[in-house]
């Protein structure tokens, strides 16, 4: 990726709703070649327009973050991928198997999940933390290449 392809890509990050002149300024590219990069990089797909949401603001204040060990791996994700809560779910290498990001609406909805988390077949371990943003989706493309 060229680095003016990067500093379009970075723009877009930080507000994907700036106008291309607003990015074409704030670059110092031309117009016409923000415009061209922006349609280049929603071809090549590296690009897709999503919302960030603020669950607290929505109804969801507790936001949970679970690593799981798990000698049945399947059974755990199956379990957590019937889960209208999921927000997130990563496998992992090492240790711990599997990571999950829920979201509950109360702290008596989030536990009885949990409960029925530690029950399912093959889970040995879940360690569970609570999950307050700090920062989100500020990651620079390296202009550096």
């Amino acid at each position: 990726m060229k680095a003016r392809e990067r500093r379009v890509l970075n723009e877009l990050r930080k507000d994907s709703r700036a106008s291309f002149t607003a990015i074409a300024a704030n670059t110092g590219i031309p117009l016409s070649t923000v415009f061209k990069i922006a349609a280049k990089l929603e071809r090549s797909n590296p690009v897709r327009y999503a919302c960030l949401v603020d669950f607290e603001k929505v109804g969801y204040p507790f936001r949970i973050g679970v690593f799981i060990r798990a000698d049945k791996r399947h059974e755990a994700i199956e379990f957590l991928q019937s889960s209208p809560s999921l927000n997130t779910l990563l496998r992992l290498s090492g240790d711990c198997g599997l990571y999950a990001e829920l979201l509950f609406k109360n702290m008596p909805v989030c536990q009885d999940f949990l409960e029925m988390l530690r029950e399912v077949s093959g889970v040995r371990n879940a360690s569970v933390h609570f999950l307050s943003v700090v920062k989100q989706e500020d990651f620079d493309i390296s202009l550096n290449d």
